[in-house]
């Protein structure tokens, strides 16, 4: 199940012109659900469910990008590549983080 959700969620945002990950359309739509998070705030539980969801969503993006460019053996010439997905999840991560802790 989770291998299918990474794979999806590669799909979904990858670049295959830029060889990346869409960061800015990743962002976009991780802010569009942290604003409906905004709007679960009255509903405690449900809030921090979408948050760990987001959570979960980050570490599987996470496991695919390691997987997809052979971590910790990035080839060099992968590795810029590697650094700007693996900050874009990281970033993902953050705001999920955020999410969480003012839901709790």
């Amino acid at each position: 199940m989770a291998a299918l959700r990474r794979r999806e969620l590669w799909d979904k945002y990858f670049r295959s012109d830029t060889g990346t990950l869409d960061g800015d359309r990743m962002l976009t739509d991780m802010a569009a659900l942290l604003a409906e998070l905004e709007g679960l705030r009255a509903r405690d539980a449900e809030y921090c469910e979408l948050a760990d969801l987001l959570t979960e969503a980050a570490k599987d993006l996470e496991s695919e990008i390691d997987t997809r460019y052979g971590y910790p053996d990035v080839h060099p010439s992968q590795r810029n590549k590697y650094n700007r997905d693996s900050e874009t999840v990281t970033r993902l991560q953050k705001a999920a983080d955020r999410a969480r802790g003012e839901g709790r």
